[in-house]
């Protein structure tokens, strides 16, 4: 079987919890509603202090970036929904229909896992383009810090604020360019420059986080571990074209093939849980997460994947591809060295990717004739 693979690229440490001031999905659509005057950097910079306690779904978050055409704003609306992915929607969001009866609830798991098992078969090769926004909560001395130590070889070292003491850790910003992946999709692999993309030559080009597997095996991955994992009924919410069936499941670590690489290519599968979004007329999985549960000594670290998928034309044809993604990691802060003030300890840091999928073609091999 394959792994999906979760990457903290940055060696030596990792990212951990935000520190924004924790507000719900109705507090936040007050506030929007409140500052449609604030100029643009205003506003976003009200966001990006903001941490969400339940999940702005993707229907939610178009609605909140439809209402403001200022770029930052739509950008700090875009990391503070994606930042909430994996937690529990509101409870106005939860749709009021009956819980399922289990005969039921197998039926449409049932349906599911034909699905899985199937869909990935049917894809035809195809190429796309996996673009990708970084955001992270580095203070930008910090930042300028690691960049110099990084061109130096030297270890990384934590900043330190006017009159002494750490620097403190904002909440999320954005952080560099938006990287463009062409990724070719073959023979029922992920390509990238023309070798397999994998856990253990992963495609790097993201940045400090990356991630693999959402063009198949993330499906395949979680519908196997949930076979020896639990599976739960969760509820009922709101799709574009009606009702979705949503389950929740947990993985033991023994059974786990979901990986994480971290700093020194130190690699682990943790336990894990998630979320399984289903059409139940078709077992169409329509989204899915894997939130890891780390044990100690990794506690309290985070490592977060999320795919939502949609209809896409490629060719004549019309098939259910990734279309959004989000990858979510955070640590705990690390114990570093020894500087001339004494013991440091670097940053609380959070990265996050918000990917979107973009671009779709049949892929069609280049021939050429070589005149002899």
């Amino acid at each position: 079987m394959g792994k999906l693979a979760l990457l903290m690229l940055i060696a030596g440490f990792g990212p951990a919890a935000l520190a924004g001031t924790r507000v719900n999905v109705e507090q936040v659509e007050k506030l929007l509603a409140a500052s449609r005057s604030l100029p643009d950097g205003k506003l976003a910079e009200k966001l990006y202090g903001l941490e969400l306690t339940e999940r702005a779904s993707s229907a939610r978050l178009s609605q909140w970036q439809k209402q403001f055409a200022g770029a930052r704003t739509r950008e700090a609306l875009l990391a503070l929904a994606d930042a909430s992915a994996f937690l529990d929607l509101p409870a106005q969001d939860v749709l009021p229909k009956a819980e399922q009866d289990s005969a039921a609830t197998k039926q449409i798991f049932v349906r599911a896992i034909a699905y899985a098992n199937t869909t990935i078969k049917k894809l035809p090769d195809f190429s796309a383009k996996r673009n990708t926004l970084h955001f992270d909560n580095i203070p930008a001395a910090q930042r300028l810090l690691d960049q110099s130590l990084r061109d130096h070889g030297s270890g990384m070292r934590r900043a330190v604020a006017p009159g002494g003491g750490p620097m403190p850790a904002p909440g999320l910003s954005r952080s560099g360019d938006e990287t463009s992946v062409a990724v070719t999709y073959r023979d029922g692999q992920e390509m990238a420059d023309g070798q397999p993309v994998n856990a253990n030559k992963p495609d790097s080009r993201g940045g400090g986080l990356t991630s693999y597997g959402e063009f198949g095996p993330i499906l395949s991955i979680v519908i196997a571990d949930t076979i020896h994992g639990k599976l739960y009924w969760s509820h009922w919410e709101q799709g574009e074209s009606g009702p979705v069936a949503v389950f929740q499941y947990t993985v033991p670590q023994e059974t786990s093939h979901f990986t994480v690489i971290g700093g020194g290519n130190m690699t682990q599968s943790p336990s894990y849980r998630g979320e399984i979004a289903v059409d139940p007329a078709n077992g169409t999985i329509l989204r899915i997460t894997m939130a890891s549960d780390w044990k100690p000594p990794f506690q309290p670290s985070e490592s977060d994947v999320l795919v939502e998928y949609a209809p896409v034309q490629i060719g004549s044809g019309t098939y259910i591809c990734p279309v959004r993604g989000v990858a979510l990691s955070r640590l705990p802060d690390t114990p570093g060295g020894d500087m001339d003030a004494g013991h440091y300890i670097l940053p609380a840091r959070t990265y996050l990717n918000d990917v979107t999928f973009t671009d779709y073609h049949v892929f069609r091999g280049e021939v050429r004739i070589v005149p002899q």
